[in-house]
């Protein structure tokens, strides 16, 4: 059985994340995954290596055609789970 894995933010604080003024205080950041989701929210949209939902999107297509195969079947399960993953240092859509 796996874990269940929490969104680094709420909606509210996803919010209060993206629409802060520049130069204000940000919300304490006191976990790894939540350093992490502001940093890439603070990315310009324009930079590629900013994490975004068109790509969780992708990952989460090759996992299903992957899936599809019996010998790609761990493949597919470790694609999710990196989906999974990246998903939570997202904001909500």
């Amino acid at each position: 059985m796996s874990e269940r894995m929490e969104p680094a933010f709420t909606p509210e604080q996803w919010h209060a994340v993206l629409h802060r003024p520049p130069g204000t205080a940000a919300i304490a950041w006191n976990t790894p995954v939540r350093r992490l989701a502001a940093a890439n929210a603070e990315i310009p949209d324009t930079d590629p290596r900013k994490l975004t939902r068109a790509q969780v999107n992708v990952l989460r297509e090759v996992a299903k055609t992957l899936a599809a195969r019996p010998e790609t079947a761990t493949a597919a399960a470790q694609v999710g789970r990196i989906a999974d993953v990246l998903d939570l240092v997202l904001p909500p859509d």
